[in-house]
């Protein structure tokens, strides 16, 4: 089956095979660890709010993505990182929803792209990753080239 997957699902879908094997075969101490590590890797913004120092990039193949989210968030990841341009904003937004981990408990980033800068599009350009997240709000948005 994998080998009529192209060679990027392919390849990413046997490394996620290797992660939940591996994490699996101590689900509950690793989930225990994974909550220990999550609780002490935070940095404190100015705003306030408090960003896992390790994250969860979604720059790579969109058709990878939603399971390769699953399976981080699941793991104990809190921190997912996406963005307009990389065309993930809708895989990471069903991820999120799969994984049965409470949106309030996910810090995630997206940012906006270059073509959006004027004053007159950032608002939609918001909107649209808000719709493509399925989401009402994000933790962080970024310019992705300021």
């Amino acid at each position: 089956m994998m080998s009529k997957l192209p060679k990027s699902v392919s390849t990413a879908t046997s490394r996620l095979a290797q992660v939940t094997q591996q994490f699996s075969s101590q689900a509950p101490l690793r989930q225990q660890q994974a909550r220990m590590v999550h609780r002490s890797t935070m940095h404190k913004l100015n705003t306030g709010a408090s960003i896992p120092a390790l994250g969860f990039g979604t720059w790579q193949d969109k058709d990878a993505q939603e399971p390769a989210v699953v399976a981080a968030l699941q793991a104990g990841v809190r921190h997912i990182d996406t963005a307009a341009v990389y065309g993930t904003e809708p895989a990471v937004g069903s991820a999120i929803k799969k994984s049965g981990v409470p949106r309030s408990e996910i810090f995630l980033v997206t940012k906006l792209w270059n073509n959006s800068h004027a004053p007159e599009d950032v608002e939609a350009a918001l909107d649209t990753s808000l719709a493509n997240l399925g989401t009402d709000y994000v933790d962080l948005w970024l310019m992705h080239w300021p």
